[in-house]
Order: C-alpha cells, then sequence, then structure tokens
C-alpha cells in the first residue's frame, strides 16, 4: 500500500517516520526513551530487558519509561486458521493504522481505552508485514475474567463495577463503534471511588453508526460478550450471576436506548449455545488430559 494512503490514516499529533522497510507513527510528545524503543526493530527491543512479558500468544511486552508510566509493545498477529501459517505476517501494511485511526476516533468521544502511543510495520517480503501497537499501561485493572476469580469484592463495589463495564461498552456503541471480538478479557476494570472500566484490543474494530437503540451490530456484540461469560460460568464455576448481567443491562440501556426494557433485551440475548458448550467442556476435557500426560 502507498505511503500516502497509510500516512492519511495517521492523526495530527502523530508523526510519520520512514526507514529501510518500515513506518513507525509515533506521538509528537513522545520521550527520547520511548522513541529509541519504538524505533529500534522488535528483535533488538526484545534484547532488552522488560519490566514484564506477558503470556499467551501475543506476547506482549512491558517497559518501565522515565516519566512512571509504562508503554505496552503487542505485536499484531493474524486470526483464525491462516495463523497457524503466517503466524505474525500480514497481507498489507494497512491493519495496525486503521486500529489507530479507530482508537483515536473513540477517544475523542469518551470512549475508555488505552491510549496508543505509536504504531509500526516492517516489511519483510513483497505484500507481507510485521505490525506492532504501542499503547500506556492501564495500570491496577485486570480483565474481567482475572476479577471474577480473586477474592469477592464487597457487593456495592461489585454492583458499582458491572454499571462501570455496561456505560462503557454503551459509549464504545454510542461513538459508532463495533467491537470484533468483545469477551471478558477484553474488558478492564479499576478499583476506586467511583470504579472505572475500559475496552480494550480494537483491532479490527469498524465504525458503524447505527443511530439510536440496538442495531445488529451492537446487538452481535452483546451476545458475543454474553457466550463470554457463559462459558465462564461452566468453566470456572464461579462467576457473572443473573443480577449482574441484569444489571449490565440496565447500565447498559440507560446511556444508549433508556426506552427499552432490559428484561425484553436479556429475553433477546437468552440463548444456552448447547454445541458451544459442548464444545467447552470437550476442550477443557481434552487440556486436562494433555496436561496429565
Amino acid at each position: 500500500m502507498r505511503r500516502a494512503i497509510l500516512e492519511a490514516l495517521v492523526p495530527s499529533r502523530f508523526e510519520v517516520l520512514h526507514g529501510p522497510g518500515s513506518m513507525l507513527a509515533i506521538r509528537r510528545d513522545a520521550g527520547e526513551q520511548l522513541r529509541r524503543l519504538a524505533m529500534a526493530r522488535p528483535e533488538e527491543r526484545a534484547a532488552t530487558a522488560p519490566a514484564f512479558r506477558g503470556r499467551g500468544p501475543t506476547q506482549c511486552l512491558v517497559y518501565d519509561l522515565h516519566n512512571h508510566r509504562r508503554a505496552v509493545f503487542r505485536p499484531y498477529r493474524r486470526g483464525g486458521l491462516l495463523r497457524w501459517l503466517t503466524r505474525n505476517k500480514l497481507f498489507g501494511a494497512a491493519r495496525p493504522f486503521r486500529e489507530l485511526e479507530v482508537v483515536e476516533s473513540a477517544r475523542a468521544r469518551g470512549v475508555p481505552t488505552a491510549a496508543v502511543l505509536a504504531v509500526r510495520v516492517d516489511r519483510i517480503a513483497p505484500f507481507l508485514y510485521e505490525g506492532e501497537m504501542v499503547t500506556e499501561e492501564l495500570e491496577e485493572a485486570p480483565d474481567v475474567r482475572q476479577w471474577l476469580r480473586r477474592e469477592a469484592p464487597a457487593p456495592a463495589m461489585r454492583r458499582a463495577m458491572v454499571r462501570a463495564l455496561g456505560e462503557a461498552v454503551a459509549q464504545l456503541h454510542a461513538a459508532g463503534v463495533i467491537h470484533p471480538d468483545l469477551h471478558l478479557r477484553n474488558l478492564l476494570v479499576r478499583a476506586g471511588e467511583p470504579p472505572c472500566a475500559f475496552v480494550i484490543d480494537l483491532d479490527r474494530a469498524v465504525r458503524r453508526p447505527e443511530g439510536p437503540g440496538l442495531g445488529r451490530g451492537r446487538l452481535a456484540n452483546l451476545r458475543r460478550l454474553d457466550r463470554s461469560i457463559q462459558k465462564h460460568n461452566l468453566l470456572e464455576g464461579a462467576g457473572a450471576t443473573r443480577a449482574d448481567r441484569f444489571r449490565f443491562l440496565r447500565a447498559y440501556l440507560r446511556v444508549l436506548a433508556p426506552d427499552l426494557d432490559p428484561r425484553t433485551v436479556a429475553r433477546r440475548l437468552g440463548a444456552h449455545y448447547p454445541l458451544r458448550r459442548l464444545r467447552w467442556r470437550l476442550g477443557r476435557w481434552f487440556q486436562r488430559g494433555a496436561a496429565a500426560g
């Protein structure tokens, strides 16, 4: 893709730097330390001891910055069947810059999500690229799965947390953004007075203004989140209660569609996904068997 097309996706408060086969968009107010880390190739940067290495397929690296913040370097991965062949290879360079554009637009409309510090792509072969996004770490904000596994909070704090989650998702939808994969790991919570919630990982999110009410994209997001809740409850034993789910919907609809009855929406989300539940159980059984072997 031509440089001019990619540069058109970059917001004005970012500057664009070009290197041999690479393109970096970085915040104009970025400090020298972040610039050095972002301009280094990933394999060079990996030799610098990070403050924290993430787990799972993305292997995020977290670095302490001099201004008492932390920067999270997240490599892009392909999903679906192609992930076994391409791993971290992208067909084209636009994906990180499109996410940057969506995140900046969402934050400007009040969506609580992580601030982007930089994005980078490196060409490794004709039409093949590796990409990386750098965001500011949301400190002391576990994802909802981690939060549910911890010691149960006081009932008042739990209710406030659930309301904050409903409002965060409603703000995302009110900004016209449809999340590509809204599940519990992409929702973070932070205790406080009041508590707050964040929506993360807007890679491949789309902007689709749907007007008031529950459009098809918004309803699909809520159903995806409901599946994630049911999966967590099935596999973890303790999780979100029916009261939690109803309280979430009530907070969500208060922001986005106050005329809708939460009970009506809950019935529209009321599928029990029998085939998926069977697959979840089989997946857990195979994982336990592999671990025992």
